[in-house]
């Protein structure tokens, strides 16, 4: 999956493929509405990680680590390593919350940011080897009909 968005942001293609999705979802008449889960990556995924990223200088492990404190500061969760979610109610606070992360992103850093739906997040399947942390608690979420 990184490979694939990497490829996806180098071709500047990831614009254009969530325009087709969003055009087949219209032409099937599905509305897409709801929350949204946020996808944030500070540094470039190697193909295969063997330990901690490397940076040319101090600055930039502080830059990082300052960066992704202010995350979780906002209420991200890191989901995995270097990709972190967050709940959005409505798009109006999925958009403050886009702002927010651009104004703190270091000068070296790389972001991409994927907006999905409760449902298609609830699709979502985890396969887990060893069990070592508790996942976070999922937010309670009030409608009014």
């Amino acid at each position: 999956m990184s490979r694939f968005r990497t490829e996806l942001t180098q071709k500047k293609a990831y614009d254009r493929l969530l325009k087709k999705i969003n055009t087949q979802l219209a032409k099937h008449k599905l509305v897409v509405s709801g929350g949204a889960k946020v996808d944030a990556s500070l540094t470039e995924s190697p193909f295969s990680p063997k330990g901690k990223p490397t940076y040319e200088l101090a600055e930039d492990r502080k830059r990082a680590t300052d960066f992704r404190k202010r995350l979780q500061k906002n209420g991200f969760s890191m989901m995995q390593y270097s990709v972190y979610i967050r709940h959005c109610p409505s798009f109006e606070n999925l958009t403050v919350h886009k702002q927010r992360v651009r104004r703190v992103l270091p000068p070296k850093g790389r972001m991409s940011m994927l907006h999905i739906t409760d449902k298609q997040y609830s699709q979502m399947e985890n396969f887990w080897g060893t069990f070592v942390n508790p996942l976070p608690p999922t937010p309670q979420q009030l409608q009014m009909f």
